[in-house]
């Protein structure tokens, strides 16, 4: 049982990773208009990120809301890098392998114990 909940554990957490932060060539206008993104991340002076839900350019303004529901409201003029999540297949290839080293490693194990392998 344990093992079952870890196995399911481990792939939960192998999908999330299979994304990650792609910056993007399209200005903060055009990104928001063509791909209505739900999420984004902005660079600012300074190199602090700021991530933006549901965002929307308003003449100079990049708003939206934060993750507390809070408004979030960056010029567009501060904005040094626009970023995106997009699914990672290099990263989903590595994990589907490092799982099925995982599983052969806990497959093994339990068999040359002689134990229940429930």
């Amino acid at each position: 049982m344990l093992r079952t909940h870890s196995l399911s554990l481990l792939t939960l957490c192998l999908v999330a990773a299979c994304s990650s932060w792609h910056q993007e060539t399209l200005s903060p206008s055009q990104l928001i208009t063509s791909r209505q993104p739900d999420k984004v991340r902005v660079t600012i002076p300074g190199g602090r990120h700021v991530l933006v839900l549901n965002p929307r350019v308003s003449g100079d303004t990049l708003a939206g809301l934060d993750f507390r529901g809070d408004r979030k409201v960056v010029p567009v003029a501060d904005i040094q890098t626009i970023e995106t999540r997009r699914f990672s297949t290099g990263k989903l290839a590595l994990g589907v392998a490092g799982l099925a080293v995982f599983t052969a490693i806990m497959a093994s194990g339990c068999w040359s114990m002689n134990a229940s392998c429930q």
